[in-house]
């Protein structure tokens, strides 16, 4: 009975307006399961601030021809998101903006409004934008503008029923200037348009300092897939789930998937994977250069230390 008080209480509502409190998928203080992680590995140094996630996705395509108007791997990858960020990671809040709440309202809300003010009175918070669904670019060349599409679209490349990659750059402004560590993962077909012309690839940083990157699922002229032979979901999150079950804990091997470990391994293991038709991109998005970086649980070591369960 005292257990369940106290997950009572710390499962609070949080303070948004009414229509928006059903998008929380997760809304407590995960700190000391989080804290606990970190020390078990070594890392007692690392001052812990919260966890804060948005993910993103489209499922339903409605306007689509039947055959195609349901994305199965969208479908994967955020229920996947879900569980491994609230269970694995110990993500104190999760917000998800699946199909028709993938709005520009929506993303102005959080974005510019909920999750700067959260992050600013939480000292060393990370913060994680994923995204999962159909997305394109208007050309192939280093400047092309990117989109990704609504629930509403009615085709591939639909003009109408899109926000463009430059402006959910822009939204994300407010939220890189407060979080010490930010990540945007996108998985969408010619997703590398949100990086632009900006170089990508870089020496790893102490993941302790502040740093903000993105990694996308492939580049402006290249697809993203889904290949059964990997996983139901798509490769891009399917090979995420991958090096964050300790594959990609490479260099050291410390009990931590750093934004540079994850990023090398997803563009050897997504362009082996793909015969070389998908590549990933990454590339710092700070206004300023990165010292530092997002980095997750090893979640393999986590389970043989017994702070987490077996996760598939």
């Amino acid at each position: 009975i005292v257990c369940h008080s106290f997950f009572a209480l710390a499962q609070s509502v949080p303070d948004v307006p009414q229509h928006y409190q059903r998008l929380f998928f997760q809304f407590a203080d995960r700190r000391p399961f989080y804290e606990k992680a970190l020390n078990s590995i070594g890392l007692s140094h690392y001052q812990v601030g919260r966890s804060y996630a948005l993910i993103v996705g489209v499922t339903q395509y409605p306007n689509f021809p039947s055959t195609e108007s349901s994305l199965r791997p969208a479908s994967v990858d955020i229920d996947k998101l879900k569980s491994y960020l609230k269970d694995q990671e110990f993500f104190d809040e999760i917000v998800v903006l699946k199909d028709g709440d993938f709005t520009l309202d929506n993303l102005n809300y959080f974005l510019q409004s909920y999750f700067p003010n959260r992050l600013k009175n939480s000292p060393h918070a990370r913060f994680l934008l994923a995204f999962s669904g159909h997305g394109y670019a208007d050309s192939t060349s280093s400047t092309a503008e990117g989109f990704l599409l609504t629930s509403s679209a009615r085709t591939l490349k639909d003009g109408n029923n899109r926000i463009s990659l430059s402006v959910l750059r822009t939204l994300l402004n407010p939220d890189i200037e407060v979080a010490e560590k930010t990540l945007v993962l996108i998985n969408s077909c010619q997703s590398g348009a949100f990086l632009g012309r900006k170089s990508f690839g870089a020496s790893p940083f102490e993941p302790g300092d502040r740093g903000a990157h993105a990694i996308m699922a492939s580049r402006t002229n290249q697809q993203s897939f889904q290949l059964d032979s990997v996983g139901p979901g798509s490769v891009f999150f399917e090979k995420i789930f991958a090096g964050l079950n300790g594959a990609a804990d490479i260099y050291p091997r410390d009990g931590v998937v750093t934004y540079h470990e994850l990023a090398s391994f997803l563009r050897s293991e997504i362009k082996l994977a793909t015969n070389g038709a998908q590549i990933p991109m990454d590339g710092d998005i700070s206004r300023n250069p990165s010292v530092g970086e997002f980095f997750f649980l090893n979640q393999r070591r986590q389970v043989q230390l017994g702070n987490s369960k077996p996760w598939n």
